[in-house]
């Protein structure tokens, strides 16, 4: 059994479209942000993420994909941060703000900006203590109400 609380230890590493890496990223996404809603990630032209910036922390024993988040450049410095997801056992324990937080970073490296993001209401407090501002009402995607949010990139 893997220790919670050694999450520290595993790494944010960069996830290249296509690799085994990415397979993985995709089933935590289907399972977390699609399935519940009777969607099916696959269904979807991932081809597109080709673009994109991919980032997970993975379990160095089991090789299963723990935590993921892509960015997507817009342009003019401005990055979208979507499909944030964090395994159900690896929740509240600190991962995702570690993820954001390195993703954000290395997103700066590349030009961002400024970030936003599509929160589902039931995120809307963790992206706030990330330092994300509510821009407008809610709105509807893949199925349920949603909210953008708003942040500068540091430097």
């Amino acid at each position: 059994m893997l220790n919670l609380n050694d999450h520290m230890s595993y790494p944010v590493v960069d996830i290249v479209h296509g690799s085994p890496e990415y397979d993985r990223e995709c089933l935590l996404r289907d399972e977390l942000l699609r399935a519940p809603l009777g969607l099916s990630l696959y269904d979807e032209d991932l081809m597109v993420e080709l673009e994109y910036y991919h980032f997970g922390i993975f379990c160095s024993t089991s090789g299963e994909c723990m935590a993921c988040l892509v960015g997507v450049p817009i342009g003019g410095g401005l990055f979208q941060l979507k499909q944030m997801a964090v395994d159900k056992d690896w929740q509240r324990r600190g991962l995702g703000a570690r993820l954001l937080g390195e993703a954000e970073n290395r997103l700066a490296s590349h030009g961002a900006r400024r970030y936003y993001l599509h929160a589902r209401d039931t995120a809307i407090g963790f992206y706030r203590k990330q330092g994300y501002e509510l821009v407008g009402e809610s709105f509807e995607e893949v199925t349920i109400p949603h909210f953008k949010m708003e942040k500068q990139a540091h430097g």
